[in-house]
């Protein structure tokens, strides 16, 4: 395995599935409440910390992605070693769905930080 040579294409479009599937997840942690009996000030402090979370970690994502385009760019051949290295990346990139709602969670019912 250490020797081995792969197909760049499918890495690349295993790097950019991944990332579309985390930018995806994102959007959907974002509630859709009922604006009858809501005034669009409640609904707007309601939802902020969803909506800067999204924001924020919308463009860390796609920051990552920018990097990743560059890198490849310059890529020959990809080895297991590049392929380990990779998928741990892109094991954190997929966690921040999961923190940013875990952040916003805590942040709109109680201590953010503890």
């Amino acid at each position: 395995m250490a020797g081995d040579n792969y197909d760049i294409s499918r890495v690349k479009n295993f790097i950019a599935a991944v990332f579309s599937i985390a930018l995806t997840i994102l959007i959907l942690d974002i509630d859709i409440i009922d604006m009858r009996g809501h005034s669009i000030g409640t609904l707007r402090s309601e939802k902020m910390p969803q909506f800067i979370g999204y924001v924020v970690s919308f463009f860390v994502i796609a920051l990552f992605w920018a990097s990743y385009v560059c890198n490849f760019k310059h890529c020959q051949h990809i080895d297991h070693k590049l392929i380990m290295v990779n998928l741990l990346n892109l094991f954190f990139l997929v966690l921040l769905p999961f923190s940013t709602k875990l952040y916003v969670h805590n942040f709109t019912n109680g201590p953010a930080f503890m």
